[in-house]
């Protein structure tokens, strides 16, 4: 897997918190998935600040300040060295000397007189899994088997509640001491059963969450049904304790289970005879991210390993933070096109990027709106986030454009699907818009002109002139015209 694609499924999920991955067999889609929150979850501390400085081969602090170390110990009393990209936990003693029960932090040490080191004041984080493996059955109607219901009928003739490994992950995430920690639920084989059928409740929930006013977001299971899960979990043998005293402080609060901000949903995704095709209203709250095969050269040369799955773990979960108290925020109502300029650091280069984004999104919008697959303010705002949190994880916005392509193809393009008579026109006009070509009118109802001087619009039907290089987006659709000229139909999942 390489690293581009590990980085995208990141700020892809930190932009919006679900996220489907499609692909042939094969490609690693669940493997991904576990990988990533595997990895989270390993790291038992978090570094927020680290201090470059120089030690001897006793560990002696040399080129810092006692007033230096002091101030970075105030912030914690867990401590990390860094040396070559490996990582000790280490103590501090005085503000003058570095101590480590890890002989190979020893051994790591330079020979000579010094060595440079980088020392990371951290915070501990518990060691517990966040994540859920959910394999999606062909059966599937309603939300019983991922919220589970109440049994009348349960041992010795009481009301109990069938809680399900899905509803543990959500107490987990709503206890306190996670608050800013991703927990993660991977829906394996999504699409073998109607999506919109077991997965309406989240799909409601998760825009609802963003427009109501109402902090704690809209509930999932009820105060009644929380009554009974507590009392079934009081009684029930082997129950994470967290779990158990999450429950109990949502019913002594009189609080409701819903869908936390610090739950982040990914779904994989195969197409075949027994599987069923999303519908709009899912592809449209969702980032499509489609997998390739991996070339067996890379196997049989070893360019292909667990070495490939490797991330900074620190900061990515300093990006989970920053991602879970904005959706934390959300409902206060946000400006992130502010947000974005305030991180460009660029007031001019901001607002020709500004101009450009909103060319190619307007142009899109107009001749998508010929054939009714236009788009609405959903994916102007979250097309805005994507680049927001590309630009935190990243710490630049140099390669802002290969961003905007990123989210191009997985927000605006998986809309796409229908035969040659509806779609043929249409591909080709988008295949020249992207690829920054000026065209005339080709048979479908779109005026085309040039870009000038003054910005056109889309309000009145006109297309602007695209100049940005979105290399991915065109090799999509161009994939997308082959399969309509093939088999008269096409789609972006396929």
């Amino acid at each position: 897997m390489e690293k581009k694609v590990v980085d995208n499924f990141i700020i892809s999920l930190l932009a919006k918190p679900f996220v489907v991955l499609t692909g042939n067999s094969g490609t690693g889609k669940t493997r991904l998935a576990l990988r990533v929150a595997e990895q989270l979850e390993n790291k038992n501390y978090k570094v927020n600040t680290w201090l470059s400085l120089e030690i001897d081969n006793r560990g002696r602090i040399l080129n810092r300040t006692e007033e230096e170390i002091r101030d970075l110990c105030l912030d914690s009393n867990v401590f990390v060295a860094k040396i070559d990209n490996k990582e000790f936990e280490v103590q501090i003693e005085m503000n003058i000397q570095i101590r480590c029960d890890d002989n190979a932090f020893w051994d790591s040490l330079e020979d000579g007189l010094f060595t440079n080191i980088r020392l990371g004041a951290a915070i501990r984080l518990p060691v517990e899994k966040r994540h859920v493996l959910i394999p999606v059955g062909a059966d599937w109607t309603d939300t019983r088997n991922l919220l589970g219901y109440v049994n009348p009928f349960g041992p010795e003739g009481k009301t109990v509640y069938e809680v399900t490994p899905m509803v543990e992950l959500l107490l987990k995430a709503l206890h306190p001491d996670n608050r800013y920690l991703p927990h993660f639920i991977i829906l394996d084989e999504m699409n073998l059963s109607h999506v919109e059928r077991y997965f309406s409740t989240f799909l409601s929930a998760m825009e609802a969450n963003r427009s109501t006013s109402d902090e704690k977001g809209i509930g999932l299971l009820d105060k009644t049904q929380l009554a009974i899960i507590v009392e079934t979990l009081r009684t029930s043998i082997g129950v994470d304790p967290k779990v158990l005293e999450s429950t109990e402080l949502l019913f002594e609060r009189d609080e409701y289970i819903t869908l936390p901000p610090n739950v982040f949903i990914i779904g994989t995704v195969n197409v075949d005879e027994t599987t069923y095709m999303f519908s709009p209203k899912v592809l449209d709250r969702a980032h499509i991210i489609e997998l390739e095969t991996t070339h067996p050269s890379k196997y049989f040369n070893g360019r292909f390993g667990e070495q490939d799955y490797t991330f900074n773990e620190d900061n990515v979960l300093n990006n989970f933070r920053l991602s879970i108290e904005y959706r934390e925020s959300e409902h206060q109502g946000i400006n992130i096109l502010s947000k974005l300029q305030s991180k460009w650091h660029d007031e001019s280069s901001f607002e020709e990027a500004k101009r450009e984004m909103e060319i190619l999104l307007s142009g899109i919008y107009s001749i998508l709106r010929t054939v009714n697959f236009d788009f609405g303010y959903r994916i102007f705002k979250e097309t805005v986030e994507y680049l927001y949190f590309a630009i935190l994880y990243n710490q630049s916005h140099s390669d802002w454009i290969s961003y905007m392509d990123n989210v191009l193809l997985q927000k605006v393009l998986p809309k796409l699907h229908g035969n040659r008579r509806q779609l043929s026109d249409i591909l080709e006009v988008l295949i020249k818009f992207l690829n920054n070509e000026t065209f005339e009118d080709i048979g479908v109802n779109i005026k085309v002109k040039e870009l000038s001087e003054d910005y056109i619009t889309s309000e009145n039907g006109d297309v602007a002139k695209n100049n940005l290089d979105l290399p991915r987006s065109l090799a999509k659709l161009n994939k997308m015209r082959s399969s309509l000229n093939n088999v008269g139909y096409t789609s972006f999942i396929s």
